[in-house]
């Protein structure tokens, strides 16, 4: 009987604490960097346990110790599932506690990579609205079954409704994914710029170096040694980049593979995705703040589109956006947010740049391609028999330049802003990336008209829309007709500009 009353508090302690796992996480990054050489001693020392004790056993003590102190952290960081509400002790001892109503939870996400996978643990996240904290209210790493008994908890508010769910096909997310990735663009690129550079200082590193040093007079002899090293550390970088990006570009595939996103009712939204690294999250409607359809150039030229949404405390931490849609045609973009979210209505785009605005767009930009050109004279003057090498690292950094100077040309296009009962859409294109903000008009906090020197002389005028979310940075629609923006605000506000526009050449629409 001792021994089972014995099992059965073992157990109940056991269910309340995190994954064992964790401990491994509580333990310092770095403790692998300590525990290779010990074992690499133990190897040289023909396994000789009590000389490899005697000479390591300090370095043993401070991983023991390590071990030890998680071991302790682990055992006073437990929570406790109720109801209606969940609550973590956390901190030293646990006297941190934290206590979350499960109706007020905007967002609870699950996170569970490979290795995780593999011992059935996850990593849960339980956001709120709390926008004093910058990270989420109760982060824990627990076993498949407790999530999935929280997961039933949060979810319940919206059990037994109906239920709308978008698929995606996870061959076209691979097609779409190769087609529009910036990976294999920036593989060309980098894979020339690396044998351009190696063939420029590979070849003469010394004649450049006494070029240098004879037009300037103030290049050294280290000039020599440094050039001589250029070709493999310009290599180890470029190879570090190379690599990132791919890695990247597998992890974003991977998580968007088997996508599935589902309106239950008309207060959550369940998505799930991923191969190896497993997602899922369940959003609360009525905390989404804003709703962002993103496109590239080439994207936009072939009608692909995907969506993501803000919501309150998603991601806090890195101010991050959930996937709602991903990369799909606009016809399929349009049916599924209809589907997931219909009461967004319809979006209108009233107002537009003026034709006269477009070299408003691309005149910095093409401004700006002139200066490779201009730069590369200036060396060519301090340098003999390198034009060639020169005029395609000129071209080389010409390239995004006019790369940019198309894409404003398309935003003169794509920029919009419009206003109903139910919403407020900006279309603006910010460095490469298209984007329409559907924001909610419950959700607009503040709208604020700039107009500086030059914009009133030409009477436009740049919108800036403050949404009520914790990214504190408004969207801004430039280069709008200011007598069109006062007139639809108009509609909707009601606010006097004749006095502002005295005074200020601008106003700010403060919505509480």
């Amino acid at each position: 009987m001792e021994t089972v009353g014995l099992r059965e508090r073992l157990r109940e302690f056991l269910k309340h604490r995190q994954h064992p796992v964790k401990i491994l996480g509580y333990t310092s990054k770095t403790l692998w960097l300590l525990l290779i050489p010990i074992a690499k001693n133990l190897v040289a020392s023909n396994f000789d346990i009590q000389g490899w004790l005697r000479t390591y056993w300090l370095d043993l003590f401070t991983v023991l110790a390590v071990v030890a102190f998680a071991v302790f952290r682990w055992l006073f960081v437990y929570y406790e599932i109720g109801e209606k509400s969940i609550t973590a002790h956390t901190g030293p001892f646990g006297l941190s506690c934290t206590t979350v109503c499960f109706s007020e939870i905007s967002a609870m996400r699950v996170e569970q990579g490979v290795v995780y996978r593999s011992v059935q643990a996850s990593t849960m996240y339980l956001e709120t609205q709390a926008r004093s904290l910058r990270r989420s209210e109760i982060k824990l790493v627990i076993s498949e079954k407790n999530v999935e008994e929280i997961f039933a908890l949060i979810s319940s508010r919206s059990e037994g409704q109906p239920r709308f769910t978008v698929q995606s096909k996870n061959r076209l997310v691979l097609i779409y994914s190769v087609m529009f990735s910036s990976f294999f663009s920036g593989l060309a690129i980098f894979g020339t710029l690396i044998w351009q550079i190696s063939r420029t200082f590979g070849k003469k590193p010394n004649d450049l170096a006494d070029q240098f040093n004879s037009g300037l007079q103030k290049v050294d002899q280290q000039t020599l040694n440094l050039s001589r090293t250029v070709p493999r550390m310009i290599f180890i970088v470029v190879a570090a980049v190379v690599l990132g990006w791919m890695i990247s570009f597998v992890n974003n595939l991977l998580d968007h593979w088997n996508f599935e996103a589902a309106r239950r009712g008309n207060s959550q939204l369940l998505v799930r995705s991923g191969k190896y690294k497993r997602n899922r999250s369940v959003l609360n409607r009525e905390q989404i703040n804003y709703y962002e359809i993103r496109q590239s150039l080439f994207m936009k030229l072939a009608r692909i589109s995907s969506v993501r949404i803000q919501c309150s405390g998603f991601g806090r931490k890195k101010r991050d956006t959930a996937v709602l849609i991903p990369m799909t045609r606009n016809s399929e973009t349009a049916a599924s947010l209809r589907l997931l979210e219909p009461d967004l209505g319809r979006q209108r785009e009233q107002l537009r740049p003026s034709k006269k605005s477009f070299w408003g767009f691309v005149g910095v930009p093409f401004g700006l391609c002139f200066l490779p050109f201009i730069g590369g004279s200036a060396v060519k003057l301090f340098t003999e028999n390198t034009d060639s090498e020169i005029n395609y690292f000129i071209v080389l950094l010409t390239l995004p330049l006019i790369w940019y100077t198309v894409v404003q040309g398309f935003a003169h296009r794509h920029t919009a802003f419009g206003m109903t009962d139910d919403t407020c859409t900006l279309c603006c294109c910010p460095l490469f990336r298209f984007k329409k903000i559907i924001i909610p008009m419950k959700n607009v906090t503040m709208v604020q008209v700039r107009q500086s020197p030059i914009e009133r002389a030409f009477g436009s005028c740049t919108v800036a829309v403050w949404p009520d979310c914790e990214v504190r940075k408004p969207h801004k629609v430039p280069r709008l007709s200011y007598k069109e923006v006062c007139g639809l605000l108009s509609k909707y506000v009601n606010v006097s500009f004749a006095e502002e526009n005295q005074t200020r050449g601008g106003f700010e629409i403060e919505q509480v």
